[in-house]
């Protein structure tokens, strides 16, 4: 993930096994409330990159898990 600290976007690179997989992006605060969720859908198979608004996600200045 990058950048790190973010402020308005943050960036998640990893690799798809296969492209019949759904990808989905779940935040979660500190204290296992989850914060935000995203269904992406099926991507290609490889290196991908997602992209989240902090804005959109609502995340505040802190510590996430994704």
């Amino acid at each position: 993930m990058y950048p790190n600290p973010f402020i308005d976007f943050v960036n998640m690179d990893f690799v798809n096994d296969s492209e019949s997989n759904k990808v989905s992006v779940e935040i979660y605060d500190l204290t296992g409330r989850l914060t935000y969720r995203r269904l992406v859908g099926h991507l290609p198979k490889g290196a991908n990159t997602l992209r989240v608004n902090a804005s959109e996600a609502n995340l505040g200045t802190g510590v996430y898990v994704i």
